[in-house]
């Protein structure tokens, strides 16, 4: 690799919004261990890595806070493999996770979009390249419906009808509004995998030695305490060792699949060369986890891991799980748009009967659905649904 060619990667690391979450790893170190993994950092190379570390035209709509350090590295080697071969970004899969709940909020909403922002913004860089093909990334929004209502104790029914009007509005969303990338967007559901899954033998006692190395780590205590928030402490390791069939590797469709969900199904999946998860902070005490039973993982005979990189989403919560006041839910926005305006203007008042996150939500989607600041069209949107 030339001088120049590092100074391109020296130049994106240092103009980065993103941190990194481990807390030893500097830029400095990054940098070197990227110079030693790839050959070269080619125009294109540099231009796809800056997307994808969220320093060049992505960062301003991206919602990425953080990165997993180690995720810089294959995000270099992917990039220079996708500047030299274009189709190669149809392999990369970008997964986003939903729990189930029995009420969902609006601002579940905006949990698609840092994938879809990202996609489009690949989108971008091919075009300015003035190819005739576009390759698209397939992005994945997995609901974790059976294991979730099972391990939260939720209504089953609820649940699935909450998850049902969800995908709903937000496959029409994608299609009204990000149609270019909306062709590549599958909407996964548990209905049986995690099912199929927890009668494996192989799995159950996977998800023992998980649970006995989580009993002796200070993660385990961190995820415990998670947990008892929704009073759900015991699970909290059942669920923790799910996380990294998820995020790290790919199950046999005989062991475990997902059912696809959603009014205009797309394309069968392709050969996956990286998954890219995205997950609001919660996710990086899971990611901590993954690290720790990855070599467990590795033996279940069913799965085969894949490089995975590590986003985290400038959200403190997930959007998908309500708050406990102040919410303002999709199914009251649906029967009465007009809420959007009361969450938008009463925000950031003390007196307000909606919390900040719900008002940052509401700016967000009115942002992603019209260039100006009107919010005509986001309530236009909301009222074809309205009975």
């Amino acid at each position: 690799m030339t001088k120049k060619e590092e100074n391109r990667i020296h130049n994106v690391l240092e103009n980065t919004s993103l941190k990194f979450f481990d807390k030893d790893m500097k830029v400095s170190d990054s940098f070197s261990e990227i110079i030693s993994n790839i050959n070269s950092c080619s125009p294109n190379t540099h231009k796809l890595f800056e997307i994808m570390a969220s320093s060049g035209s992505y960062k301003k709509g991206s919602l990425l806070d953080k990165i997993n350090s180690d995720s810089l590295v294959l995000i270099s080697k992917l990039c220079e493999s996708c500047s030299t071969n274009n189709e190669a970004i149809s392999n990369i899969v970008i997964r986003t996770v939903f729990g189930a709940v029995e009420h969902m909020p609006l601002r579940a909403l905006t949990y698609l979009l840092p994938s879809i922002k990202l996609a489009e913004s690949i989108v971008k860089y091919q075009k300015d390249l003035g190819g005739k093909k576009i390759h698209l990334p397939q992005i994945e929004f997995v609901i974790m419906l059976r294991i979730g209502s099972v391990l939260n104790e939720l209504d089953y029914y609820k649940c699935h009808k909450e998850m049902a009007t969800f995908i709903n509005v937000a496959t029409t969303y994608l299609n009204d509004f990000h149609f270019e990338i909306s062709s590549c967007v599958k909407f996964l559901v548990d209905e049986e995998f995690s099912l199929n899954l927890r009668k494996n033998d192989e799995y159950l006692n996977y998800e023992l030695n998980v649970k006995s190395l989580l009993d002796t780590n200070d993660v385990g205590a961190i995820l415990k305490k998670m947990g008892s928030r929704h009073n759900h402490s015991n699970s909290s390791f059942e669920y923790a060792a799910m996380h990294p069939l998820l995020h790290d590797g790919l199950i046999e469709k005989n062991i475990a699949s997902f059912t696809e969900y959603g009014n205009n199904k797309n394309l069968e999946s392709k050969d996956i060369s990286a998954l890219i998860s995205i997950g609001a902070r919660p996710e990086e005490e899971f990611w901590k986890v993954r690290q720790l039973v990855n070599n467990i993982l590795r033996e279940l005979p069913f799965v085969t891991s894949v490089p995975a990189i590590q986003y985290i989403a400038h959200m403190n919560v997930p959007p998908y799980s309500p708050l406990s006041t102040g919410e303002l839910y999709l199914d009251d926005t649906l029967s009465n748009p007009e809420l959007i305006l009361q969450a938008r203007f009463l925000g950031f008042k003390n007196n307000s009967d909606y919390q900040i996150p719900v008002q940052k939500s509401v700016e967000l989607l009115i942002s992603d659905t019209d260039q100006s600041t009107d919010a005509d069209t986001l309530i236009e949107f909301m009222q074809q649904f309205t009975a």
